[in-house]
């Protein structure tokens, strides 16, 4: 109770003035207990347009609650996960979430630990993806079995304009 307690004042404080919320809960320690608490708010509460949530210590779990949300999301616009440690699972979970999304146009997974596998999910996911304009995926762990994926993407032109 205590981290839903600390999660919602964090929230709280960083509304701004026109009264959406836009969390910006970057470098901190929150953890995967923490994200299940904020997806299921973001689930109820559709307002978020924006969550800046890197630099914490959140796992392909975590990840994976965060997808959940964001799929179920139709405001929210940008995500900032970079720095944490999703992994394939995580990404696996975003590809899932990015399948047809209505509204997320910006989403930052860098630095997550992401493999080749969780690479080819993404890239294959956003073949059905012309909302998404800008994917953040610097210093993943990506190998070449990938980039056939990536190259297929960009040929199939699909609106990304940053990759």
């Amino acid at each position: 109770m205590a981290e839903r307690d600390q999660l919602q004042a964090k929230q709280r404080r960083r509304r701004d003035e026109s009264g959406e919320h836009r969390p910006k809960l970057c470098v901190n320690n929150l953890s995967d207990g923490s994200i299940e608490v904020l997806a299921e708010e973001l689930c109820k509460y559709k307002v978020v347009k924006v969550l800046g949530i890197g630099k914490n210590k959140i796992t392909g779990v975590g990840g994976r609650y965060l997808a959940n949300a964001v799929k179920k999301s139709t405001s929210i616009f940008d995500v900032g996960m970079w720095g944490n440690s999703i992994g394939d699972e995580g990404a696996e979970a975003f590809a899932e979430a990015l399948r047809n999304h209505p509204s997320l146009t910006n989403l930052s997974l860098a630095a997550n630990g992401i493999a080749s596998e969780g690479g080819k999910c993404l890239a294959e996911a956003l073949k059905e993806n012309s909302v998404l304009r800008i994917l953040w995926l610097v210093q993943n762990e990506m190998t070449d079995d990938a980039a056939p994926h990536w190259a297929e993407l960009i040929q199939a032109d699909t609106g990304l304009s940053h990759l």
